[in-house]
């Protein structure tokens, strides 16, 4: 049996993805079966550095001086839950809207490491969604890029899947988005967030077991996108019923989608229609490295005006940014477009130095 995991943020396409990959013939792919247990792993690891526990703890990490990247990838190697200690976090879970495998939190499971308790339940899975010869089985959570090199250090494949970050504020706010997300997240925290997935796609791409993919090119053209994946799981190719027919659901239902909207159209994005033009400009300002990087059509503007001139629409009263939150971006920008930074500033602000590097080149 051959474990994977699959990664990103809310609403860019984790959903449609993991689908796939449930309806291919050798695979089963638990979606959210245990948040809990990445959210108490990260607060374990804030609580052993005697700092406070944040309101999200697996945040976007920009400006987050509080620790470095290998202090946590070193923690969550290592920290141990008890057999009771899970017992209790799968309880927490239960009647939770974000557990979307709720036969999970009946497994037997002993403890110990994040990933021997993730292997423990992946064994069960096959079992637990009836496809007993089921030789890879995955699983689906939001939110948990920063354990990606802890699954890549014991050789777990890891999948992330980006979208347009336009079309993921759109999502959120103006679509079905409320239904499976935060509808209170304002437009700056989704895209702090999506500058982290990025991060650590470009981080870990070209390394064995990683692989990353946008919404946009899975809508166009599922079999270019997932073919490898497979051949690189060593499974069979994905069959044509799977990539042009109907889903289906781990409950044998058929998938009616969360989608807010219709397959993406490149020539005319929905977001365009959605989203105001000030809005538009603060992302593509915000995200313009990494929008460049990303091959995506966008305009940025004077981050200077921009930073001073957005209300969000999305937020009561549309109140304008605080002062440090225009300071904390106008220093990340200052850091993405430096030529020369200390490691500690690049992971600062950039998550990975190597990332700032690679930033720094696709503005120059």
């Amino acid at each position: 049996m051959t474990p994977f995991f699959i990664t990103g943020f809310l609403r860019s396409g984790t959903t449609l993805l993991e689908k796939y990959f449930h309806n291919h013939p050798q695979m089963v792919v638990a979606s959210q079966p245990f948040p809990f247990l990445f959210r108490a792993s990260k607060e374990a690891f804030y609580r052993s550095l005697g700092m406070a526990v944040p309101h999200y703890p697996l945040g976007h990490l920009c400006g987050d001086a509080g620790y470095g990247r290998q202090a946590f990838l070193d923690f969550a190697r290592t920290h141990c839950f008890s057999a009771s200690e899970v017992t209790t976090i799968f309880e927490q879970m239960r009647g939770y809207s974000g557990q979307l495998t709720p036969g999970l939190l009946d497994l037997p499971i002993k403890g110990g490491t994040l990933q021997e308790v993730f292997e423990q339940c992946a064994v069960q899975f096959p079992t637990l969604f009836n496809s007993p010869t089921a030789r890879h089985v995955g699983v689906k959570e939001v939110f948990c890029e920063e354990f990606i090199p802890v699954f890549l250090t014991k050789l777990t494949p890891v999948v992330v899947i980006l979208r347009d970050p336009r079309a993921v504020v759109a999502s959120i706010h103006c679509g079905r988005g409320g239904e499976y997300a935060n509808a209170g997240l304002s437009v700056l925290h989704i895209l702090r967030c999506w500058r982290k997935s990025v991060a650590y796609a470009m981080r870990f791409s070209g390394e064995q077991g990683f692989h990353w993919i946008t919404y946009e090119a899975l809508a166009q053209d599922s079999a270019a996108c997932l073919q490898p994946i497979a051949k690189s799981l060593g499974a069979a190719p994905f069959p044509e019923a799977v990539l042009s027919g109907a889903l289906m659901s781990q409950d044998g239902s058929a998938w009616r989608g969360n989608s807010s909207f219709t397959a993406p159209d490149a020539q005319n994005p929905r977001f365009r229609t959605l989203l105001d033009a000030d809005t538009i400009a603060f992302i593509d300002t915000l995200c313009h490295a990494e929008m460049q990087w990303l091959g995506m059509e966008h305009d940025a503007q004077s981050a200077q005006t921009v930073l001073d001139h957005f209300r969000d629409p999305f937020q009561p009263g549309k109140a304008p940014l605080s002062k440090e939150d225009k300071q904390t971006e106008h220093r990340r920008l200052a850091a993405v477009s430096a030529a020369v930074i200390t490691p500690e500033d690049a992971e600062n602000w950039c998550i990975f130095p190597s990332v700032q590097r690679q930033l720094h080149a696709a503005l120059h």
